[in-house]
């Protein structure tokens, strides 16, 4: 796993779970906080697991079409997110 510190989402977590303690408590607490959360997700495994399947997918572009079975190219609806894989002819995912 990336170094929480380094990466830009976990970040943006850690920042949105000492939010609501902002005014709260003293900088140096918060501080305190901000490295201890970097901490958990650095090194506990389960932390870790944790965060990295709550990270969101996101693709670009993949190159691939849906095609109906006259060959002409499906669009997937706006904002779904919708992956269908096959492997050896079998749908996996």
């Amino acid at each position: 796993m990336a170094d929480p510190p380094d990466d830009l989402w976990f970040l943006a977590q850690i920042d949105a779970a000492v939010a609501p303690y902002e005014g709260r408590l003293s900088p140096a607490e918060i501080a305190w906080m901000r490295a201890q959360l970097a901490e958990v997700l650095a090194a506990d495994s389960t932390a870790s697991t944790l965060a990295r399947r709550a990270r969101p997918v996101t693709v670009d572009e993949s190159g691939e079409v849906r095609r109906d079975p006259a060959g002409r190219v499906l669009q997937a609806p706006v904002g779904s997110n919708v992956v269908s894989i096959r492997r050896a002819g079998k749908k996996v995912g």
